[in-house]
């Protein structure tokens, strides 16, 4: 299974630096690939990490933290009926670049919202941001059905790690001195 860490930083002071190495911290769980993706909006400063084992789309379409139109996500599990709900997005007029299941749950997050996550069968976690809820609503969302999950808030900061092995990474990384 992939491996993702991120956090939202509120003082806006979390380094890429950071992101990398609680992200290469969960290589094992992801040898074929990584990626990073820092948003700063006028709230928060928003940090995906993914290290990706390839399953089900090999190709670089599936590359995450990946983004479609306002959401940016970062995922890590399967979902088992992926190709079903990506039949019923495809009749609503939803075109697809790749075939993977991270793809469809930005489309179906775009079409059903937050009650997508009540269509999908499977084993995940993911990390979702929609630039377009800024101010009004949260400005990050974390979902999950699987995996060890730990977070960490300290000095507003929220850090995330799916795995329970680098906890120490998680804690070192969330009260780390700000970058300059």
């Amino acid at each position: 299974m992939c491996g993702i860490a991120g956090f939202i930083d509120l003082k806006k002071q979390t380094s890429q630096i950071i992101l990398e190495k609680m992200t290469n911290t969960l290589e094992h769980r992801g040898p074929d690939g990584f990626g990073y993706k820092i948003i700063n909006n006028d709230i928060a400063q928003i940090g995906f990490g993914h290290r990706r084992l390839s399953i089900i789309d090999l190709s670089e379409t599936g590359k995450q933290p990946m983004t479609l139109n306002e959401f940016t996500l970062t995922f890590n599990g399967e979902i088992y009926n992926y190709l079903e709900i990506k039949s019923e997005l495809e009749a609503l007029n939803h075109k697809f670049i790749g075939n993977s299941d991270t793809e469809m749950i930005l489309h179906a997050y775009q079409e059903w919202g937050k009650e997508c996550i009540h269509r999908f069968i499977g084993m995940f976690a993911f990390a979702i941001y929609n630039k377009s809820d800024l101010p009004t609503s949260s400005v990050f969302r974390i979902f999950f059905w699987s995996s060890c999950w730990f977070f960490n808030f300290v000095c507003n900061r929220c850090s995330y790690i799916s795995c329970n092995s680098n906890i120490l990474v998680l804690c070192k990384a969330i009260i780390a001195p700000p970058s300059p």
